[in-house]
């Protein structure tokens, strides 16, 4: 159970967004349509909506969130990104999303998405992040991968603490084979790994 627990107390602890995270994805964006994966206009979609005390921050078209078609992707004949964060003003990251869905080139469908839960304690959620029986079959931060985001079994695999910006990292690198899209190469990895050795 500590694992768990470890795991669940590492998701409250990573919720202290840096100021610069809206910055890191929007930069994280522009490279994907400089890459040729998404229209250019997403350099300056990406903006926030003033909710009271919350700031939401969404891809946004016409004043409403919106998914971005993304193009180019080898696996994918179709494909659409969703982001989403929300946090207030003290810098507590309440919640974020990033989410791909899509039609692989035989036509089925094909969906990914990285959650980190809304933590607020609502009439609606009164257990903020704390779904589901426990924290191993509903991390506070995890992914799912399948058919669509609906169908069973609604596995929700557990991710380590991560910024949304690394979050979304490792969406685009399971998107696009490129080491532009990769954070963490193995030749930095064994470097990093022979340092912490020596």
């Amino acid at each position: 159970m500590k694992t768990w627990i470890d795991l669940y107390t590492s998701h409250r602890q990573g919720r202290t967004a840096a100021a610069s995270w809206t910055a890191d994805v929007r930069r994280a964006l522009i490279a994907l349509a400089e890459a040729g994966h998404c229209d250019d206009t997403i350099r300056g979609r990406f903006s926030n909506r003033e909710l009271g005390d919350l700031a939401e921050w969404s891809i946004r078209k016409d004043g409403k969130a919106a998914a971005e078609p993304l193009t180019g992707l080898a696996d994918l004949e179709t494909a659409e990104m969703s982001v989403l964060g929300l946090m207030d003003r003290r810098g507590h990251l309440h919640a974020f999303t990033v989410s791909v869905e899509g039609k692989r080139k035989d036509g089925s469908t094909w969906a990914l998405a990285v959650h980190l839960c809304d933590d607020r304690v609502t009439q609606k959620s009164p257990t903020g992040d704390r779904q589901g029986i426990g924290a191993c079959s509903h991390a506070a931060l995890h992914c799912h991968v399948g058919p669509d985001l609906e169908r069973g079994p609604a596995v929700r695999v557990p991710l380590p603490a991560l910024s949304p910006v690394e979050a979304l990292e490792w969406v685009l690198s399971q998107l696009v084979r490129s080491a532009k899209f990769e954070p963490a190469p193995w030749a930095e990895v064994q470097a990093a790994l022979e340092k912490a050795s020596a």
